[in-house]
């Protein structure tokens, strides 16, 4: 294809959401990134250090005055950094990630309508989901 068409693949690419990176994961400030893919609430998550996701409701403590309940997650499944990438088997053994507790969200609600036609059945309900908002602190290896 020429290169007319792979910049606009790219373009539709970023527009979709998809965030764009250099073969060597390299911030903006040539800074290198560590990522890890942890496993939480049967879903698997690409994070690295700041960023800020949704999680399932997981049992947390009452934090203290003023500070922030501190969550680990220990099923961590793949790490890459400066040693290279390490994939567990299916858990990286002594991996963690550690975030904390922002606070808890609701989800947007999913309107459920069933219907049988022509018998005057209608039915309506919906569903809004709990999650907890956490911004992750560290990868430790």
């Amino acid at each position: 294809m020429g290169s007319v068409w792979g910049a606009l693949e790219l373009t539709a690419f970023a527009l979709a959401g998809y965030a764009l990176r250099p073969a060597t994961q390299c911030g903006e400030r040539g800074v290198f990134v560590m990522f890890a893919v942890i496993e939480t609430g049967g879903k698997q998550y690409r994070v690295q250090a700041g960023d800020v996701l949704d999680v399932e409701l997981l049992p947390v403590e009452a934090a203290k005055d003023g500070e922030r309940e501190k969550i680990v997650f220990d099923r961590v499944l793949l790490v890459y950094g400066e040693g290279g990438t390490r994939v567990g088997n299916p858990v990286i053994p002594g991996a963690r990630v550690e975030a904390e507790l922002l606070h808890d969200t609701r989800g947007p609600k999913v309107r459920i309508f069933k219907k049988v036609r022509r018998k005057g059945y209608k039915r309506q309900g919906g569903h809004r989901q709990d999650y907890l908002k956490i911004r992750v602190q560290n990868i430790v290896i």
